[in-house]
């Protein structure tokens, strides 16, 4: 399959494009639950982007050619749908009775983007490095442009089309699915993909090491995009799977497939007891493994008991295992600081407390 340049660019904004979707604002603003403040902010934000795309528009289009009257036409379609975007905003926020003045400052995260597309707008980006301004080079600051407001537009359209089946229609708040609605329209999808061809169209007339920087400014839109996602949540209340931002040469991510046997000094021991107790009758007698000092009869690998003595087992396997797990804790944190990551360690010190869990149930 051969990708057009914008298609290649948000193939290649994949991750970033999974923790946009996996952001506490977008899980609970699938599942209904977002916070009244928060859905507030989220939408106060989002309009100083759609007050932010005409302001860059409109410098482009000042400093067009006027042979370039083909670009200047297209371009002026796009700052003319994010018009009647912003007229949607302000009717959606009355409707909604939101109030319009709550949040006229912008967020750090928001105006980090603000920034960014107005310095790409201007020729001064850091990782732009623009010549005298020819109308070839003009036409390449239409390109950066393009290439910075696609991201943003895509992904309100991809996360839209995305969350609208979650959920019940009737378990969300009316102004989500209005909002959800918006961005997951036919209208708004025709749209994302017409501001995608006029950047393929743009990047045509660019080398490939123009188009590699070209897709440098498209990444680092969308890096900023999930930083506005994770900017604000007033109260953590789902579980997300995915770590964001993680520094892969700086930092390690381990995962524990079972984690309180691994990391914890109280674990899962007292509720398997709880267990174990409550499903055993009084009088009843039950198969366990041999408890500390007993040892099983030949041929038999689970040592009928009563109940009292099942208290007793586990009992004794907790005592045990608290003092073991203290010996190994008073061990680990006599190691001295470590000065960098040491996963051989790790693996050992892991490895001693494997040696606990077999005793308990050995000994």
């Amino acid at each position: 399959m051969v990708y057009t340049f914008s298609q290649s660019c948000w193939a290649s904004c994949y991750e970033e494009a999974v923790c946009c979707l996996y952001s506490p604002l977008n899980v609970c603003l699938a599942s209904g639950d977002l916070h009244k403040r928060d859905f507030h902010h989220y939408i106060n934000q989002w309009g100083h982007f759609l007050i932010a795309f005409p302001q860059a528009y409109d410098i482009v289009l000042e400093s067009l050619e006027d042979q370039q009257e083909d670009v200047q036409a297209a371009i002026l379609e796009r700052r003319n749908f994010i018009t009647q975007e912003l007229q949607w905003h302000a009717s959606f926020i009355q409707e909604c009775d939101l109030d319009p003045t709550a949040e006229t400052t912008q967020h750090s995260v928001t105006a980090k983007y603000v920034n960014f597309l107005l310095a790409t707008a201007s020729g001064n980006l850091d990782m732009v490095h623009l010549e005298i301004p020819t109308p070839a080079e003009k036409l390449k600051i239409a390109a950066h442009v393009l290439s910075a407001i696609t991201p943003c537009v895509r992904v309100s359209a991809t996360l839209a089309r995305l969350i609208k089946p979650v959920t019940r229609r009737n378990k969300r708040p009316r102004r989500f699915n209005m909002w959800i609605d918006r961005y997951s329209s036919d209208e708004f999808e025709a749209s994302t993909q017409q501001t995608e061809v006029l950047l393929n169209w743009l990047s045509n007339s660019l080398t490939d090491e123009e188009r590699k920087v070209l897709g440098e400014v498209y990444h680092q839109a969308m890096k900023l995009e999930v930083e506005f996602f994770y900017s604000r949540l007033s109260v953590p209340t789902k579980l997300i799977p995915v770590s964001l931002l993680h520094n892969r040469e700086e930092e390690r991510l381990l995962l524990f497939s079972v984690f309180d046997f691994a990391c914890t000094t109280v674990d899962s021991l007292q509720g398997l007891e709880q267990m174990t107790l409550s499903s055993a009758k009084e009088k009843s007698i039950v198969g366990l493994p041999p408890r500390p000092g007993r040892r099983p009869r030949p041929g038999n690998t689970h040592l009928q008991m009563s109940r009292a003595d099942l208290q007793k087992a586990w009992d004794a396997i907790v005592v045990f295992d608290k003092r073991e797990m203290d010996k190994w804790l008073l061990k680990i944190l006599a190691i001295p600081i470590a000065v960098g990551f040491d996963y051989d360690g790790l693996c050992k010190v892991l490895e001693q407390l494997s040696v606990i869990r077999e005793m308990e149930f050995q000994e």
